[in-house]
C-alpha cells in the first residue's frame, strides 16, 4: 500500500511537469520537406497594435529565432494579409509560387489577462497554421501561456507573454514538421 502511494505521488509529480498549454490541433499524414518557409504578420495585428504596438516585432523575432534553433534558416517574411480562420488557399499558393516557398505560416495571437489574488497575470495564446505550397494544411498548433505549467512565476510582462507563446507554438510546429518529414 505504501509503495503504491509513493508510486502514485512520483507519477503525478512527473506528469505535472509537462507543458499543458501546447497542443497540436491537426497534423497531416503525408511527408513534406520544408527548406524555404514564409510567414506573415499576425493576422489580427491591427487590433494588437492598438493594445501593444511592439507585438508583431516581438513575434517576428521569436519566430525566426525558434525556427533557426530547429535548423530552418531560410525564413522569409511577406507583407501579405491572410485571414487565420478562413485562409484564401489561392493566395497561399500564389505567395509560395511567387516567393519560391515550400510552405507558409499563418498565425494569430490573443492577449489574455487574469487577476489572481490582486496580481495581474498577462498571457498570450498563439495559434499557428502551416500550409504547403499547394495550399494544404500541414500543421495547426497552439500555445496558451496561462495554461503552461512550466513557469515558476506567472508572467507579468506583455513582451514575455508574446515571446514565450510564440516560441512554444513554433516549437510545436517545428517538431510536427519533422514528424511529417520523417513519415
Amino acid at each position: 500500500m505504501k509503495i503504491t502511494l509513493i508510486g502514485l505521488f512520483v507519477l503525478s509529480t512527473l506528469t505535472g511537469c509537462f507543458t499543458s498549454g501546447t497542443k497540436t490541433i491537426y497534423k497531416a499524414d503525408n511527408a513534406m520537406s520544408v527548406n524555404n518557409l514564409g510567414y506573415l504578420q499576425l493576422t489580427n495585428d491591427s487590433s494588437l497594435s492598438k493594445v501593444y504596438p511592439k507585438t508583431n516585432e516581438i513575434y517576428k523575432e521569436a519566430l525566426t529565432n525558434t525556427f533557426k534553433q530547429y535548423g530552418l534558416s531560410n525564413i522569409q517574411y511577406t507583407e501579405a494579409i491572410i485571414d487565420y480562420d478562413n485562409p484564401d488557399i489561392e493566395a497561399i499558393k500564389s505567395i509560395c509560387l511567387n516567393n519560391n516557398m515550400d510552405a507558409l505560416l499563418i498565425s494569430q495571437l490573443i492577449f489574455i489577462r487574469q487577476i489572481s489574488m490582486g496580481k495581474t497575470i498577462v498571457g498570450a495564446e498563439v495559434n499557428s497554421k502551416l500550409y504547403d505550397r499547394n495550399g494544404k494544411l500541414l500543421v495547426n498548433a497552439s500555445h496558451n501561456t496561462l495554461q503552461d505549467n512550466t513557469y515558476r512565476m506567472p508572467i507579468t510582462k506583455v513582451d514575455d507573454a508574446v515571446r514565450e507563446g510564440t516560441k512554444k507554438a513554433i516549437t510545436r510546429v517545428s517538431q510536427e514538421m519533422r514528424m511529417v518529414a520523417v513519415n
